[in-house]
């Protein structure tokens, strides 16, 4: 990007039991392409970023977790500083998937704690899902409901809504084994002011793999 240069390293490990993932992001000063503004580049970090899922074959239960790390290599001496540690536990079967969990987060000095619920059940053709996050240090809760429902065509359409006042709408289709087509919207409703506003935003995606 124009203020940040970055060479990354992945590392993924699957098995029966565990899936393990790993990605580490290392600054590169000296810029490379012409759009980059090289005064900035001197104050990226290195970051990691670890995430795991264990599991036995013959237990539904789960247990999670993920954390990122900041290492300040661009100022000697400091110490590391980790963004985001979250743990959880989860059931998971053919009919329902759910789990809870604890997440911590510190955004450049700003700290959050919160607890999280997600629930996932497919009765039929249509798929519900329901989050709800809770802040510790506002005690204030975010719910999050949605569903996705598959087309005739083997397209599908997923539509969400949450108590922030925003609403998502979203259609994707695979149109071959290596073409897949997205697009979404969000639209969130403003009510602090005098008039009500609504601001929105659109993504488009065409993925082609091989």
């Amino acid at each position: 990007t124009k203020s940040s240069q970055t060479a990354g390293l992945a590392l993924a490990y699957k098995h029966e039991k565990l899936t393990f993932n790993s990605r580490v992001y290392v600054p590169l000063n000296k810029s490379f392409l012409n759009f980059v503004d090289e005064s900035k580049l001197a104050d990226q970090d290195t970051k990691l970023s670890v995430d795991f899922v264990a599991t036995h074959p013959d237990y539904k239960f789960f247990v999670g977790g993920k954390t990122d790390v900041s290492f300040a290599t661009s100022k000697p001496g400091a110490d590391r500083n980790i963004d985001l540690a979250q743990v959880l536990v989860g059931y998971r079967d053919a009919d329902i998937n759910g789990h809870v969990g604890y997440k911590e987060t510190n955004n450049k000095g700003k700290k959050s704690r919160t607890v999280c619920f997600n629930a996932l059940t497919k009765p039929g053709e249509t798929t519900y899902v329901a989050d709800v996050d809770y802040d510790l240090g506002s005690k204030s809760a975010k719910l999050t409901v949605g569903a996705q429902y598959p087309l005739s065509d083997g397209g599908s359409v997923k539509v969400k809504a949450d108590t922030d006042k925003q609403i998502g709408l979203s259609y994707s289709n695979a149109f071959s084994k290596g073409t897949k087509f997205e697009f979404g919207s969000l639209l969130s409703v403003d009510t602090s002011g005098q008039a009500v506003s609504l601001g929105s935003s659109f993504n488009f995606n065409l993925k082609f793999t091989q």
